[in-house]
């Protein structure tokens, strides 16, 4: 390559990495604003500041605002191509791109280099597990896979439908185990579902979170682990609640997400059935009652169909039909790792009289949950 030929490519090049700041600045100027990229002079640059300054500068970004919805929008017409965050996979079926880095990419959960200050998952939820027992509650712990564990040859044609993924849960549930903690793998559960559903699926395809059939097969795996504590006697009536199945168009998150233009016209919302739980004396819809013996805390795999569209149709409605007596619950969407529990620390009232407390959260939270894995202290 000629040395003209780099200039003239090398010049345009460096004249929109040097102009586009420039403007940005300029603009925020004009608003009477501090620019953002002052930010960078201002902290230290450590970890924590650097992605925080990434983050304002991104929704900030006045090229951000207006060029990038057009760059992704023509790149999924003409390529198919998503973006960082959805993989569109065979026959309409899209995939959460944190969720498949997680099942595919090893690493290993109890590692402590991994975890700053040694906030690794596994100390966390032995600690969490001590704590809960200094109130009596019995702890049980609920990793959910997410849609790429149970259905990896949707995903790619080489793997196989009961592939065995997810080895970084595997690892984490062990380290569990081997620490005298209550874990449940619904793991089996589910691929004995999906096995005896096809080909409907179980897992909703355009949508990270279960379906109905999903939901059924891990209330009742969960309340079968609860029933056979031993010592725990739960005051449930079998037949307290029926179900009414009722149909739903949901517009799946990995879609939404994505924030491509017009997201909503290009994929199609999903016609989804599922079980909406109601009192069978009074045809009232399911509502959580505090002073039960049972607490779920749960993230979105909880808040599904629960107390969104349609109500009392998730997973905490699921469970107590199966144990035949109202549940109490505290849910975070996404922030089950960390957040559900700042919240419980908050209102410890939630305890009262609590034989077992069901933490479940999307198995993907090991490696990625919001705001990591920190220490909670449950004060009285």
């Amino acid at each position: 390559m000629t040395q003209k030929l780099q200039l003239f490519i090398s010049l345009p090049f460096l004249a929109i990495v040097f102009t586009v700041p420039l403007v940005q600045a300029a603009l925020e100027l004009k608003e009477d604003e501090t620019p953002v990229i002052a930010e960078l002079f201002t902290q230290m640059p450590d970890e924590e500041n650097l992605r925080a300054f990434e983050k304002d500068l991104e929704d900030a970004s006045f090229f951000e605002e207006k060029l990038r919805p057009v760059a992704q929008l023509l790149s999924y017409v003409l390529t198919r191509d998503m973006g960082i965050k959805a993989i569109e996979a065979r026959k309409g079926w899209l995939f959460y791109a944190p969720d498949v880095r997680y099942t595919y990419e090893p690493y290993y959960a109890t590692s402590r280099a991994l975890w700053p200050e040694g906030r690794d998952p596994v100390s966390i939820v032995e600690d969490f597990r001590d704590q809960l027992a200094r109130f009596g509650a019995h702890l049980l712990v609920v990793p959910v896979p997410t849609k790429p564990s149970i259905y990896p040859d949707k995903l790619s044609p080489l793997c196989e439908a009961q592939a065995e993924v997810a080895q970084n849960t595997s690892r984490f549930i062990a380290e569990l185990e081997r620490r005298g903690l209550d874990v449940l793998d619904l793991r089996p559960s589910l691929q004995a579902a999906r096995a005896q559903a096809e080909p409907q699926p179980i897992y909703m395809l355009t949508d990270t979170h279960w379906n109905r059939l999903g939901l059924l097969a891990a209330a009742k795996a969960v309340a079968q682990r609860i029933r056979s504590l031993p010592g725990l006697e739960l005051q449930g009536a079998a037949d307290r609640y029926a179900t009414k199945r009722v149909t739903v168009s949901r517009q799946g998150d990995i879609a939404t997400m994505t924030q491509i233009p017009y997201i909503e016209k290009l994929v199609e919302a999903e016609a989804v059935e599922v079980d909406q739980v109601l009192e069978r004396a009074t045809l009232a819809l399911y509502a959580d009652d505090p002073s039960s013996p049972v607490l779920v805390l749960g993230d979105s795999f909880s808040r599904i169909f629960q107390t969104d569209e349609p109500g009392s149709a998730g997973f905490i409605a699921l469970l107590a039909r199966e144990l035949g007596m109202p549940v109490s619950s505290i849910v975070n969407d996404g922030g089950a790792s960390t957040l559900v529990r700042q919240e419980l620390a908050r209102n410890l009232s939630s305890l009262n009289a609590k034989k077992i407390v069901v933490w479940e959260f999307v198995e993907r939270d090991i490696r990625f949950g919001m705001r990591g894995w920190q220490e909670v202290r449950l004060l009285p």
